[in-house]
């Protein structure tokens, strides 16, 4: 088995007890919180690259709209349960090089007061996809959970530029298929990919299908298995998210990664 220096768990069939409201915009501004009338926020057909059709922008922290610097766009989390959690997105800060830029942030309450729970960020300027791993306990305030979208702060930022957030995404990283036999986290390497792909799979897979991120399937090119690690080449994919079902003897495994 190839011995991989980063690995990434990725939760088998697991989705459906969890999942962020509305995280591709495509409805809107439905499942989300604002803070009030004075803070800017609206959908955009500014998206990243496989992305829907719809993003969401949001003004800098205007320090003279004091409601937008103690709330943020945001919605509670209380189905969260103890493990090792994913949170991604895709961010394009307003303005390339300004610390700290945008982020999407998890918190045990209100997002710029409360204990920090997840943060990941980006000040490129440019559609960036950001991930953090991070722990919940059995001693994290379920209730209170929050996960708040975070646009760059406005210090020395002119006045009226927004950050944009798109497809975000919270994951459990161990998983087993609900109706199938626990064999243990699938291993999948690099992710974010840009050319290979390795993931470690127990036995020779029966059927694999590649789906973008509006459920279209994509030819699977290059594809090998050897000693237990299936290698796919992904340098044609489009950038965006993906979903690979791999089918074998026993189960159904759904594996999602990103290509850069």
């Amino acid at each position: 088995m190839r011995t991989l220096s980063t690995i990434i768990f990725v939760p088998i069939l697991f989705t459906s007890q969890a999942q962020v409201v509305n995280g591709g915009f495509e409805n809107g501004l439905n499942g989300w919180n604002t803070p009030c009338a004075c803070a800017p926020v609206m959908t955009s057909g500014d998206i990243p690259p496989g992305g829907g059709s719809t993003s969401l922008a949001i003004g800098i922290l205007d320090f003279n709209c004091l409601c937008a610097v103690t709330d943020a766009v945001h919605q509670a989390t209380p189905w969260l349960y103890p493990g090792q959690w994913v949170l991604s997105a895709w961010i394009k800060s307003a303005e390339a090089g300004n610390v700290p830029g945008a982020s999407v942030r998890i918190t045990e309450g209100p997002a710029f007061t409360s204990p920090l729970v997840a943060d990941a960020w980006s000040f490129a300027g440019d559609w960036t996809f950001v991930a953090d791993t991070f722990l919940v306990t059995s001693t994290t305030n379920f209730a209170a959970l929050e996960l708040s979208l975070i646009p760059d702060d406005g210090n020395q930022m002119a006045a009226g530029l927004l950050a944009y957030f798109d497809q975000v995404m919270l994951e459990p990283i161990l998983g087993t298929a609900i109706n199938g036999p626990a064999t243990g986290p699938v291993a999948i390497f690099p992710n974010p990919a840009t050319q290979k792909l390795w993931i470690d799979l127990p036995e020779t897979p029966s059927s694999l299908q590649l789906f973008d991120a509006q459920g279209r399937s994509v030819p699977v090119h290059q594809m090998v298995f050897s000693a237990h690690t299936l290698e796919l080449n992904v340098e044609a994919l489009l950038p965006g998210p993906y979903v690979l079902r791999i089918a074998n003897s026993s189960e159904l495994s759904a594996l999602r990664f990103v290509k850069q």
